[in-house]
């Protein structure tokens, strides 16, 4: 706790992590109920915390994320989403990424707004994108083991959230990034991303297509990309909106 107030995140988040697998080791539970579990899983209703402001504070931050996907149309809330994924997760690692990723972003929204918009603040956030969309990843995996490819993932996602992603259009759409990441990211965020037939995207279609192209960009990209810090709060909805959904229509 001292080294995360300090604002040593991953130190902390370290140390919260021994403290969790020390729980599971001398409980015998894969995911006891102490401590560290409702660190990492948001949990703000558990009041006899010691840390239990700052959990509260991620857990706003969230649940403003959540707001943002039901107002079109998402149904989903914070609870649901706790006890869907945090609760009772796939794995324990994917929830220490995910609650890592959050409390990094927070920690970006929450500086003075004129730092944000620096080449090396889209670095940053790249990365982090780029880590929701290894949990997206994770997370549609534990319900498609027979694939591996992320294409296959976002098809999955598409056919269960009634979308009309195949895979000819999701090979369209990583054509088109390859081509020219920041224009298709501009054309998918401004909702002008035409295919060939004419058809566009909707904007649950809309977040898979950016998930997929950041993805594989930050897989094997560290170039700054001017639109990642321009429009980080844009891309940062859609892609926890991709996550929304898949919990939404998966789990």
């Amino acid at each position: 706790m001292t080294t995360i107030l300090k604002g040593d995140l991953d130190n902390g988040f370290s140390l919260m992590h021994q403290a969790l697998e020390e729980d599971v080791r001398t409980s015998g539970q894969g995911f006891p109920d102490t401590p560290g579990r409702d660190f990492v899983t948001l949990n703000y209703k558990k009041i006899d915390q010691a840390f239990h402001g700052w959990v509260v504070e991620k857990a706003v931050f969230l649940a403003n994320q959540l707001e943002e996907y039901t107002n079109n149309g998402g149904n989903l809330d914070l609870d649901q989403f706790q006890s869907k994924l945090l609760a009772s997760p796939p794995s324990r690692d994917i929830v220490f990424l995910f609650a890592h990723t959050i409390a990094r972003l927070h920690k970006i929204v929450s500086s003075p707004h004129h730092t944000q918009k620096t080449d090396f603040v889209g670095q940053l956030l790249m990365s982090l994108f780029f880590d929701i969309a290894l949990v997206i990843d994770a997370v549609i995996k534990t319900k498609n083991n027979a694939q591996w490819k992320f294409i296959d993932h976002a098809n999955f996602l598409s056919g269960h959230a009634g979308l009309s992603l195949d895979n000819n259009k999701l090979r369209a759409i990583n054509g088109r990034f390859q081509s020219d990441f920041e224009l298709t990211i501009n054309e998918i965020l401004d909702n002008n991303f035409t295919f060939d037939d004419g058809s566009v995207m909707n904007l649950n279609e809309n977040g898979i297509a950016l998930c997929y192209g950041v993805r594989n960009y930050g897989a094997h990209h560290v170039i700054s990309v001017a639109t990642v810090f321009k429009r980080s709060e844009e891309i940062r909805n859609h892609l926890l909106s991709t996550l929304f959904l898949a919990i939404e229509v998966l789990y």
